[in-house]
């Protein structure tokens, strides 16, 4: 076996003043790049998060109409934006904020819809003239005849010392003549 002799490299470097305060800023630099390429885009990140989780939260809004209608007058009563409900859009309005700036609001209300005030409803049915609850719409909501029929909603008076049931939407019909309901309305 040969044995191997190892080279050396001799590397001087002559350092003025001058060129250690370059030296001593670049390495700073270096320092303040690398942190930020690890921590800096977390935090971006996280800022992206909350910003979509706010977005996404915001819930979609709903409205008992101001003004009353004919039953024949519902399907156009709703302000650009929204449309007339249908009672499964507005079932659950834990998943929905009231619009009290448009909706029809009582001493009361809060930033909630009123009770005991019935609006036209959408049923998702046929078009039909009956007096059957969720059944009748005023023949598609065209109809402003005495003897047809359409879908009312409200939220019921209760009487909250019996600590009965607090149940949500009574419906009910009433002729599409009727010109005291106003409308429920969601957003489109």
């Amino acid at each position: 076996m040969k044995k191997q002799q190892g080279k050396m490299i001799e590397i001087n470097i002559n350092l003025t003043r001058s060129s250690i305060v370059i030296l001593f800023v670049m390495a700073s630099l270096a320092i303040v790049l690398v942190s930020y390429l690890a921590f800096g885009q977390r935090e971006v990140g996280a800022a992206s998060l909350q910003t979509s989780q706010a977005v996404s939260t915001s819930k979609r809004q709903f409205y008992l109409t101001k003004q009353t209608f004919w039953g024949s007058e519902a399907l156009t009563a709703c302000a650009t934006g929204y449309h007339m409900a249908s009672l499964w859009e507005i079932l659950d309005t834990s998943n929905l904020q009231y619009n009290t700036t448009l909706g029809f609001t009582r001493d009361d209300s809060g930033q909630g819809p009123v009770i005991g005030a019935g609006g036209w409803v959408r049923t998702g049915f046929s078009n039909d003239t009956s007096n059957t609850p969720g059944r009748g719409n005023c023949n598609g909501w065209t109809s402003s005849d005495s003897g047809d029929y359409g879908t009312v909603a409200y939220l019921p008076y209760l009487n909250w010392t019996t600590g009965g049931d607090i149940g949500v939407w009574k419906t009910e019909t009433d002729q599409c003549s009727a010109s005291w309901y106003e409308v429920w309305c969601v957003e489109d």
